[in-house]
């Protein structure tokens, strides 16, 4: 079976976030989701792992995903945006509404300044992310400049700081 063409772009599976130099635990996702042709209805939800999320939402296509530091957190959002459409949006047996994902975004953003809680919009979560290979290359760097390393590590030019090349020269001739 082929799926559609998604139009939202996911990390790629390994990708953690980087916060200052620190590997992240995945935040977790909250997505709304909508038919490929049409605005209505929409379909709503969170989800820690991503990677079968499209498969899931099959004959859906993700239209908006946020990104929160927790999974309770997440929980807590969304419960909150489906007590606010619950009330101004009809619900649907399959537990979609019937609604636009412009509503649903604002029900989720109301939510979330009401429980102080802060979403990472996902193009934002995007740039944190970091593959396996550009954390150990950033661990690699931040390593070496500990030692005295001016320049990124990887690079043709890298060389010792000079006032340690200075130093260095200076103790080996009076010795």
């Amino acid at each position: 079976m082929r799926l559609p063409p998604i139009a939202v772009r996911l990390p790629k599976q390994g990708y953690l976030p980087v916060i200052g130099g620190r590997v992240e635990e995945p935040f977790a996702c909250i997505y709304i989701a909508a038919p490929p042709a049409e605005q209505k209805p929409v379909k709503l939800g969170y989800c820690l792992n991503h990677d079968h999320l499209v498969e899931k939402l099959a004959p859906f296509k993700l239209v908006e995903v946020f990104w929160v530091p927790d999974l309770n957190l997440a929980k807590r959002l969304m419960h909150g945006a489906y007590a606010l459409l619950r009330a101004k949006e009809r619900e649907l047996s399959d537990g979609s509404f019937d609604t636009t994902a412009k509503k649903a975004k604002s029900a989720l953003v109301e939510s979330a300044s009401f429980h102080k809680i802060p979403m990472c919009p996902n193009r934002a979560y995007l740039k944190m992310c970091k593959s396996p290979a550009e954390r150990r290359r950033a661990e690699t760097d931040r390593f070496l400049q500990r030692l005295g390393w001016t320049e990124s590590y990887g690079k043709k030019s890298s060389k010792f700081h000079p006032r340690r090349v200075a130093d260095h020269r200076r103790n080996n001739e009076s010795g």
